[in-house]
């Protein structure tokens, strides 16, 4: 890669500069924007130079008194025993509710596939029997 003459660093220099400055212009027609819009920027950021670099200081806790607290931890038990209160009135207007099937046992299982292969049986000795009355008539 060819070296940078002394000319070619004035220029960028230059450059820079004349960039720099047409920043600053923007940034303070933002701000003017701004501020006719009713817009405000954080009072920890100065204008034009520090935007890029400077972070809004953290706002101060605001702090609860205890009783505030105390109103506020009432309240909330008062509005779920309300809601509870509603919701166990609804249940005993409703009734009892339908009772779940529960997962077939294993005991369960035997047994139905007993049925079903008696009932298969029954049908198979049937056939042998039919086909011989309709083979006699």
């Amino acid at each position: 890669m060819p070296t940078r003459t002394v000319t070619d660093n004035e220029i960028l220099e230059a450059a820079l500069i004349g960039l720099q400055q047409k920043h600053t212009e923007y940034t303070e027609k933002i701000a003017d924007i701004r501020r006719t819009l009713g817009i405000r920027t954080p009072s920890t950021v100065t204008a034009v130079a520090s935007t890029e670099t400077a972070v809004p200081a953290k706002r101060a806790r605001r702090k609860m008194s205890a009783a505030a607290r105390k109103r506020i931890a009432d309240a909330t038990r008062k509005r779920w025993a309300e809601f509870r209160a509603k919701k166990a009135g609804a249940a005993k207007e409703v009734g009892k509710p339908a009772m779940k099937k529960s997962a077939p046992t294993a005991a369960s299982k035997k047994a139905a596939v007993k049925k079903t292969a008696a009932k298969k049986a029954v049908a198979k000795k049937a056939t042998p029997a039919m086909q011989e009355e309709t083979a006699a008539s």
